[in-house]
């Protein structure tokens, strides 16, 4: 027992050592609890209060983390902001119930259709924020209009009402120089941009 000879050992010395372990697993075990606790809590303050998704400080704590990466890598990612700024009708039409299970069922479509690597969070409002790792150019465009025609494509039935929403979408690439505000404001204005030419199709 730690390195200490038989001979040495009396049973007084042995006391002493199990009492030591005994205060020593008992520290651990509560240094294993607040650690868990920790990590609960940091779920609670990032989990999104009614969708199963992160919230709109989680999101700009992994795209802080994301833009320090490419900073340091030289990597490129994108920022995808999909607004379903429509649905407000739903909930003065049909009511917060309507409105709650089309958010929930829009938030699975959005995590279903990205990678393990990406990120989807809520932004608040009618905003999703989803960002896509190393991927830049056409590739992220693509993937960003895969992603918003799933929304449109997929209805939701609630009550007797079969639901729909038209998403508005806009993107960023992300860059060494950018803030998380910065990003998200370019792609809300790409998304501005965007939205006169979908309504003349």
């Amino acid at each position: 027992m730690f390195d200490i000879p038989n001979g040495e050992l009396t049973p007084q010395v042995r006391r002493a050592l199990t009492r030591l372990l005994a205060r020593f697993d008992e520290t651990r075990k509560r240094l294993d609890a607040g650690h868990d606790r920790e990590l609960y809590l940091q779920g609670l303050a990032d989990g999104d209060v009614v969708l199963p998704i992160g919230n709109r400080r989680f999101f700009i704590r992994e795209l802080s983390r994301i833009i320090e990466r490419s900073r340091m890598a030289q990597t490129t990612s994108t920022l995808v902001l999909i607004s379903l700024a429509d649905a407000a009708a739903v909930r003065v039409v049909h009511g917060e119930a309507a409105a709650q299970a089309l958010f929930c069922e829009m938030a699975g479509i959005l995590v279903a259709g990205i990678r393990a690597s990406d990120v989807v969070a809520s932004l608040g409002g009618y905003d999703f924020g989803v960002i896509l790792t190393l991927t830049a150019g056409d590739a992220a465009e693509g993937k960003a209009c895969d992603l918003v025609r799933a929304l449109a494509a997929r209805p939701v039935d609630h009550a007797t009402r079969r639901l729909r929403v038209e998403p508005a979408w806009g993107l960023h690439e992300i860059g060494a120089s950018d803030t998380a505000d910065a990003a998200i404001a370019a792609a809300d204005q790409d998304l501005v941009a965007r939205a006169p030419r979908a309504q003349r199709r």
